[in-house]
C-alpha cells in the first residue's frame, strides 16, 4: 500500500489498521506487517508472535477461514526514521505461509477496510495503554475502534488495541470464538470494552434473564484471569427505532432499559464501570444530530465518532485540545459531537 505525502518529517508516526479474511480454507496464514524506512521493509521485531505450529515462523497476524467467518482486525503504529518529501509512504503484509487460497478485504456495509493516519502536528506520546475491543456491529461500524486509536494519539496517548469484533455476537458466543478467546488470552490489557450484544441489556433490566448476567461473569473472569489489573468497561449503547425499538415502543422506554440494564449488570459483577454512550446518542438525537445508519439500528460514521469521543474522555478523564483528529467528519459536526460527549462524560454523568 502505497499513500502519497509531500511532505513528512522524520519521526512522525503513523497508524496502519485493516480488517482483512481467508476466502477459504487453502489461504496463507500467517503474515508479517512492515513498512519502507531507510531503503529496506522494517518489521516492529517487539511484536511479532510466534506461531504454535513452527515457532520459526514470527508473526505480526493470522488469517482463518472460520465457519462464523470473522475477520482479522489489526492495527499497528510505527515511525519513520527518514523523511519523505514528494514521495509515498509503502507498506505491505507479506506471507510467511504457504497457500493458494485467496484472502479478501470487507467490502460489506459499514467496514473499514484498509486504513492509515498521519499524525503530522500531534503532541509527544505521554503514556502507552494496552485496550482490548471486544464486540460486534455496534463495535466495528464505520471502525470505532481505529477512531478511538486516532484520537487518543492525536492528543498524545499511544494505545496498543487489539481487536475482535463480529456481527450480532453475545458474550457467550465470543466465549467459543477462537478469534476472541485469542485476544482475550494475550493478557496484559489496561482496559477491555466488552460490548455485549446492544439489546441484552434492555432485555436484563426487564426481564432479568440470568444467563446475560452469567455470560457476563464468564467474560469477565477471562479476562481478569489473563490481565489482573485490567479495568473493564461495559457500553450502555444507544437506543434506536429498528424493530419498533427492539420491541419496546418508543426511544424513550429503550433508553431506559438500556441504561438500567447496564447499570444493574456492573453493579452485580462488581469492578465494572459502565461508559454512557447511549446518553450521547439521546442528547444528539436532541439536538436533530443523525448518528444512525441508513439502517436505523447500527451508527453511521458520525456515532461512530460519538462512541469513540465518549470511551475516550471516559478512559483519560480529559477535556479534548486543539490537536484532537475530526477521524474525516465534517469539522463544524465533529465539534459539535465533542461538545456533547464532553457534557455527557464532565457534566451530566
Amino acid at each position: 500500500y502505497a499513500v502519497p505525502v509531500k511532505d513528512l518529517r522524520a519521526g512522525e508516526q503513523i497508524d496502519f489498521m485493516c480488517t482483512i479474511a481467508a476466502n477459504d480454507d487453502n489461504s496463507p496464514k500467517y503474515w508479517i506487517f512492515e513498512y519502507w524506512d531507510g531503503g529496506r521493509w522494517n518489521a516492529i521485531e517487539s511484536e511479532l508472535r510466534e506461531a504454535k505450529e513452527d515457532p520459526a515462523i514470527k508473526y505480526s497476524l493470522y488469517i482463518k477461514k472460520f465457519d462464523s467467518s470473522h475477520y482479522t482486525t489489526y492495527a499497528q503504529s510505527f515511525i519513520l526514521n527518514e523523511p519523505i518529501t514528494k514521495g509515498v509512504v509503502k507498506v505491505r503484509l507479506r506471507l510467511l505461509s504457504k497457500g493458494d487460497g485467496r484472502i479478501r478485504i470487507p467490502d460489506a456495509t459499514g467496514y473499514e477496510g484498509m486504513w492509515m493516519v498521519r499524525y503530522k502536528d500531534a503532541p509527544a506520546v505521554t503514556d502507552t495503554k494496552k485496550i482490548l475491543f471486544i464486540g460486534n456491529s455496534f463495535t466495528y461500524f464505520f471502525g470505532t475502534p481505529f477512531m478511538f486509536k486516532e484520537i487518543a494519539r492525536s492528543e498524545g496517548h499511544q494505545v496498543d488495541a487489539v481487536i475482535s469484533v463480529k456481527g450480532g455476537q453475545e458474550f457467550s458466543e465470543h466465549l467459543q470464538r477462537e478469534r476472541s478467546l485469542e485476544a482475550i488470552c494475550r493478557g496484559g490489557f489496561d482496559y477491555a470494552f466488552l460490548q455485549d450484544t446492544s439489546p441484552n441489556a434492555a432485555i436484563y433490566a426487564d426481564k432479568g434473564t440470568k444467563y446475560i448476567l452469567s455470560e457476563s461473569r464468564k467474560i469477565n473472569e477471562l479476562t481478569l484471569q489473563h490481565s489482573p489489573n485490567c479495568q473493564i468497561v461495559y457500553e450502555h449503547t444507544w437506543a434506536c427505532p429498528y424493530g419498533n425499538y427492539r420491541g419496546y415502543g418508543s426511544y424513550e422506554r429503550l433508553d431506559y432499559l438500556l441504561e438500567q440494564g447496564s447499570k444493574m449488570l456492573a453493579e452485580q459483577l462488581g469492578g465494572v464501570v459502565v461508559s454512557p454512550i447511549g446518553i450521547g446518542f439521546k442528547m444528539a438525537r436532541e439536538q436533530n444530530i443523525n448518528l444512525l445508519y441508513r439502517d436505523n439500528r447500527h451508527q453511521n460514521s458520525a456515532g461512530a465518532y460519538m462512541k469513540a469521543c465518549i470511551n475516550y474522555l471516559f478512559i483519560y478523564k480529559t477535556r479534548f485540545t486543539s490537536t484532537v483528529s475530526d477521524c474525516g467528519l465534517d469539522r463544524d459536526l465533529a465539534k459539535r459531537i465533542r461538545a456533547i460527549a464532553e457534557e455527557v462524560v464532565f457534566g451530566k454523568e
